[in-house]
């Protein structure tokens, strides 16, 4: 009657994991399919909806939760943290130290996440971020 009843709650419990990891938002496997222009990058168009998918999400940058006490849930949010976003500067942002994993900080989005960025995304952001980091 125990392994009956500890095979149960084994089961369950992994039922419960299994139906969550479905349910969260960050189940999405893979990349982002969103893909920046090499020049003229657009907050509307590239960066905002790339946040929303991919840092801006429960328990990351959300207005109510702040990792880091940082939001990326609006433009203003964005540039409302000192350091994080130089507009210019790529070489000073924050930001762009974290998706590049340079200076100590750690990787974003964390590998964890598995959500993680393309090559054409970093570029993009670096390049947003030269190109002044406007709410265009």
């Amino acid at each position: 009657m125990m392994k009956l009843a500890g095979s149960i709650i084994v089961v369950t419990i992994f039922a419960a994991m299994v139906w969550g990891a479905w349910d969260c938002k960050d189940s999405v496997t893979g990349p982002s399919p969103i893909v920046f222009p090499a020049k003229n990058v657009s907050y509307g168009k590239q960066v905002q909806p790339l946040f929303f998918q991919e840092c801006a999400v429960p328990g990351c940058h959300t207005e109510d939760e702040r990792a880091g006490n940082l939001s990326l849930e609006t433009w203003g949010d964005a540039m409302s943290a000192p350091l994080v976003i130089n507009p210019g500067d790529t070489v000073s942002s924050v930001l762009v130290w974290s998706i590049e994993q340079k200076n100590g900080k750690a990787l974003m989005p964390p590998i964890s996440s598995s959500l993680l960025l393309t090559l054409n995304q970093i570029n993009g952001l670096k390049q947003w971020i030269y190109e002044g980091a406007k709410n265009n």
